[in-house]
């Protein structure tokens, strides 16, 4: 704990770990070992109570110096993962799964990602372990993207949604929202497949963003293209505000409240330009042959 606390770049303010525990009960025995080895390790005061504040503080002196301007790290319950027949995982029920067997058949990073992906971190999930192969198609298509890749930095057709995935992958590590984290990667290597060619600096900021997820093949492909540099060192990527909305927007067309067309529009296009493109639209036009609009 002393290495590891000395490594991270803390705040000087108290901190606080607010345990999942409901009022009244004991305060989470690893949440008050944390904070007691955080304490010895830096000097610092760290600071536990249950999840209303109520009891469960590790000194009286460490509560009167945490409370006023410090963090609070609110500490979560990790829900179980149930078997694929609905029941917890037990050898009485038979329904134990493997990990090592699971590697072996899929690979570590398809087990990470399927668990990442399986569901929100905070509900539990019954395993399956056939929804393994989406997984795994999913970090075969990542592995195929490199065959792919151009010097060309000029802007990608891409280039809107890069930059969305970045801004969302890093929104939702933060707020624990793993799933939709990897779900916006998947959309984006969908988005980069279709492509005739990926820019080398489009596909290293797409491997930075899959490294928390499927350390290996990130840190393969990473070192393919020549880095000398983990890529677990690397700085996250950010994101360009100017370049997160799509210079085109869809217009959907309705005539009588219903859909009867859409076509793209440069954002910004005068409301004429836009009112003459939808009336010349083929599949609108015989809605509204000889009619007044």
């Amino acid at each position: 704990p002393s290495a590891f606390a000395q490594s991270v770049n803390w705040p000087t303010k108290p901190v606080k770990f607010i345990s999942p525990f409901p009022p009244g009960g004991s305060v989470d025995p690893l949440a008050r070992l944390v904070a007691v080895k955080m304490n010895e390790a830096l000097g610092q005061q760290f600071y536990v109570e249950n999840r209303a504040g109520a009891g469960g503080t590790i000194g009286a002196d460490y509560v009167a110096k945490s409370k006023p301007d410090g963090y609070t790290l609110l500490l979560t319950a990790t829900p179980r993962l149930p078997g694929t027949d609905g029941r917890k995982m037990s050898k009485r029920f038979g329904n134990v799964v493997n990990p090592d067997e699971i590697v072996e058949r899929f690979g570590a990073d398809s087990l990470r990602v399927y668990e990442s992906f399986m569901g929100p971190f905070n509900q539990s999930i019954a395993w399956s372990t056939d929804s393994l192969v989406g997984a795994k198609r999913f970090l075969e298509k990542v592995w195929r993207l490199r065959e792919k890749l151009t010097t060309n930095n000029q802007r990608q057709a891409t280039t809107t949604l890069l930059n969305q995935t970045i801004k969302k992958v890093g929104e939702d590590i933060e707020a624990f929202r793993f799933n939709t984290a990897v779900s916006a990667l998947m959309i984006l290597v969908n988005a980069f497949e279709k492509e005739a060619a990926v820019a080398k600096s489009d596909f290293e900021t797409l491997l930075t963003l899959l490294a928390p997820f499927a350390p290996h093949i990130s840190e393969e492909l990473w070192s393919e293209l020549g880095h000398k540099k983990l890529i677990h060192r690397e700085v996250w990527p950010a994101f360009d505000s100017a370049a997160l909305q799509e210079s085109e927007v869809t217009i959907v067309v309705q005539v009588n409240g219903k859909p009867r067309g859409e076509f793209r529009s440069p954002r910004g296009a005068e409301r004429e330009t836009v009112e003459a493109r939808a009336r010349e639209h083929e599949s609108v036009q015989k809605w509204t042959a000889g009619k007044e609009i």
